[in-house]
């Protein structure tokens, strides 16, 4: 029951803002960043490998293997690059090394815990799955309920909390984690892909639910952002890719038989459905609903955020919005010295991104030119380098490069890099049972 939560505080990272408030009281000045509902997990997991023989022979198995150690050489690489263009170019500006040192940390922390995960559970994926849909429920209760909201901020970012309280916005803000918006919104197309590419193989107890996890990943991702949906479309593009070059046969979602308990419990839901639909109409609750509706202003700028492609559509016949238009200009030109070197700058002095764009691409190349952005590649690549299911490597390579044309997500996405290091130690030892013991 443990495994669930342990992989909550570990994918999402969210902050325990009163336990940095309680050493802020006691005159200790601990970075926030260093307390997190991660970094806590180090707290039971090196007791647990200080006293338990097996498990610490199991984290050490794990440690050792090729590849774990090549994307943590590749890590520390990275952020040593990172420190000394910045240093040879003398501007000063540390940040992108400072942004992946959790990386590093969160690495560190995923092989401490990995092998408990495995023990108690027969599907990690189903496992991430899960958890993200927890997180989609967060998101509806804190959209729903102001009291929940309230009371769940104290695992927020401050940005967070006060985004939250944004008419024109707050309903993205309301998840739990080290990022919102745009960085949660990846980490859900990530998990909707995933779940759509491993649809088959995911069981539930009956199809409805499975559907309703997947119309709440779908949900979830939206209220972070809407690049999540890329996600969906891809992964079923990639299932019918799948089909058609491998299987050579038709692509089917699920495979339904008709047995006496799914008949009855379709007539089940559809009865349940139909007594609730005479109830909410034949009372006044049909009316108290639309009220709380109308004056939920979190519920009302998630319909607007949502609603603008469309409306936008309506007005000027153009299906994008003012966040897409401005996508466009954010890559721009730039000279063959900054193409190839990078001007070892990522923010400016007031913490804007650095030349004003937050596309991805050009902001990696801005930074570390050509080089830094393909050795950023290479690590990315390290992550899927050992999955056996070869489209599903490239599949997710290729889906990882179109978020990254909006925002940093290729070698820099913490939530990310955790949801794949989860995957790559799956896949790589689901067939060998779980790691080890005897070395």
């Amino acid at each position: 029951m443990l495994a669930p939560l342990v992989l909550f505080c570990y994918l999402f990272q969210f902050p325990l803002n009163p336990v940095a408030t309680f050493f802020s009281r006691i005159g200790v000045a601990i970075p926030t960043s260093l307390v997190s509902s991660s970094t806590i997990l180090l707290i039971p997991f090196l007791f647990i490998v200080f006293v338990n023989k097996k498990y610490r022979l199991m984290v050490y198995n794990l440690i050792i293997e090729k590849q774990i150690i090549k994307i943590l050489f590749g890590m520390i690489c990275l952020i040593l690059m990172s420190g000394i263009l910045v240093l040879l170019r003398g501007t000063n500006d540390f940040s992108f090394m400072i942004m992946l040192l959790p990386q590093l940390s969160q690495l560190f922390i995923g092989i401490l815990i990995l092998p408990y995960i495995l023990r108690k559970s027969t599907s990690v994926i189903k496992l991430c799955i899960e958890v993200f849909f927890i997180q989609s429920l967060v998101e509806l209760l804190s959209m729903i309920s102001p009291a929940f909201l309230s009371a769940t901020n104290i695992f927020r970012i401050s940005q967070s909390i006060t985004r939250s309280m944004n008419l024109d916005g707050g309903a993205r803000a309301t998840g739990i984690a080290v990022v919102s918006y745009f960085g949660l919104a990846v980490a859900f197309a990530l998990i909707e892909f995933l779940f759509i590419y491993f649809w088959k193989e995911i069981e539930f107890s009956n199809i409805f639910i499975k559907y309703l996890v997947l119309v709440m990943l779908i949900f979830g991702g939206l209220v972070a952002g809407r690049t999540s949906i890329i996600g969906v479309g891809f992964g079923f593009f990639v299932v019918i890719l799948k089909g058609t070059i491998y299987e050579k046969k038709e692509i089917r979602i699920s495979k339904w038989t008709t047995t006496k308990k799914k008949i009855i419990t379709v007539v089940f839901i559809l009865a349940t459905g139909l007594v609730l639909a005479g109830i909410i109409t034949s009372t006044s609750l049909s009316e108290k609903i639309h009220t709380f509706i109308l004056k939920n202003t979190a519920i009302q700028s998630f319909k607007t955020f949502i609603m603008k492609l469309f409306v936008n559509y309506q007005e000027t016949g153009s299906l994008s919005d003012n966040s897409t238009e401005a996508l466009k200009n954010m890559y721009f030109p730039i000279t063959g010295h900054t193409f190839i070197f990078g001007d070892a700058m990522f923010t400016n002095l007031d913490q804007s991104y650095y030349l004003h764009t937050d596309g991805g691409y050009m902001r990696q190349i801005l930074f570390g030119g050509i080089f830094g952005f393909l050795s950023l590649v290479w690590y990315q690549i390290q992550f899927l380098k050992l999955i056996n299911q070869r489209i599903l490597s490239v599949g997710l390579f290729v889906l990882l490069c179109v978020l990254n044309y909006k925002g940093i997500v290729l070698g820099t996405a913490v939530i990310v890099q955790s949801v794949l290091l989860v995957l790559w130690v799956d896949n790589r030892y689901k067939d060998r049972g779980i790691l080890n013991e005897q070395g």
